[in-house]
């Protein structure tokens, strides 16, 4: 089959992977978004999903592309879920050489591509580990190309999967196709603690989170004094030290000189002047929740109930009468 160089489709081998660019002859190989195609890859051929329409081959980077070969079949579908049957098999072999050689590491995931005729075993280990003939070993016993992948921190919680501190799936094992850059700088604009329990994720590094919304927070503090800075008043009114800085509300703390603090909003700003200053994210309850009708209390118990005899205390008997 002669492919159309100028023509391409995104293909990912990964649920939530990065896609590569793979080009495709549109006459022949007909495929839309989720469709599941075989393709030629580095690592042989194998089966991916199509992640975007077919687009002309000058919109993508450089470099050779590959191309598709066919739209996967009922026979691939059962080559596939018949690897898939043996996953468990060969991680229970895996695991037992890693314990007959004494090799410090943890086995965390084991994937075989039947279409391929691969087998990936994901490892963890605190430091870069040789791992010997562990690879050939377990080739010669399942009969496939092995490859073991040692992996990071956070490649070990997509990998694993989890549930993060919102009490949501983790970001990367589900929709992330790569890892945002994340600082402790992101928490501080953002006003969290820098406890390393608040601010990191379950691989031990700042959660990923922490770049979603960090541009918004950074173009809400321009309107803003930095702390610790002094600052006044459009009005002259107020003069002091900023000790407190509220990005959502765009109002900030001033401590004056007679040590009395007063809430600011950004609009009052000197530096603010003749400047549309943006309106402050609601961060109040809503109304309907504010004007909500209360129970009315319950009435005042009358002053008979209200005051209850004390309880009979029972006489013991004297031990003679018990013993007659």
């Amino acid at each position: 089959m002669s492919a159309d160089a100028r023509t391409i489709v995104g293909v990912t081998f990964d649920q939530w992977g990065r896609a590569g660019d793979y080009s495709i002859d549109p006459q022949r190989v007909q495929t839309v978004p989720g469709t599941l195609v075989i393709v030629e890859s580095r690592r042989g051929v194998r089966m991916g999903r199509v992640t975007t329409p077919p687009r002309a081959a000058a919109e993508s980077g450089g470099g050779r592309i590959r191309r598709v070969v066919r739209v996967a079949g009922r026979k691939d579908f059962d080559t596939q879920e018949a690897a898939l049957a043996r996953e468990p098999e060969a991680f229970r072999l895996a695991l037992t050489l890693i314990r007959e050689r004494g090799l410090a590491l943890k086995l965390l995931k084991v994937l075989l591509d039947g279409i391929a005729g691969r087998a990936t075993f994901f490892v963890a280990a605190p430091d870069k580990l040789q791992m010997g003939d562990l690879g050939t070993v377990l080739g010669e016993r399942l009969g496939l190309r092995v490859e073991v992948r040692q992996l990071g921190l956070r490649d070990m919680a997509k990998t694993v999967g989890g549930v993060g501190r919102c009490g949501r799936e983790l970001c990367c094992s589900t929709h992330l196709t790569d890892y945002p850059r994340t600082s402790i700088r992101m928490a501080k604009d953002q006003n969290l603690s820098l406890n390393d329990d608040r601010t990191s994720g379950v691989c031990g590094r700042p959660m990923c989170c922490l770049a979603y919304e960090h541009e918004h927070y950074k173009e809400l503090r321009t309107w803003l004094p930095r702390l610790g800075k002094r600052a006044r008043t459009a009005d002259g009114t107020l003069e002091g030290k900023v000790i407190g800085v509220d990005a959502m509300r765009l109002e900030f703390t001033l401590l004056t000189d007679d040590y009395k603090r007063h809430k600011v909003p950004a609009r009052a700003w000197e530096r603010n002047i003749d400047k549309e200053v943006p309106e402050p994210e609601n961060t109040s309850r809503p109304a309907a929740q504010a004007s909500a009708p209360t129970a009315p209390p319950p009435p005042d118990p009358p002053a008979s109930a209200s005051k209850k005899k004390p309880a009979r205390r029972r006489r013991r008997r004297p031990k003679k009468d018990r013993d007659s």
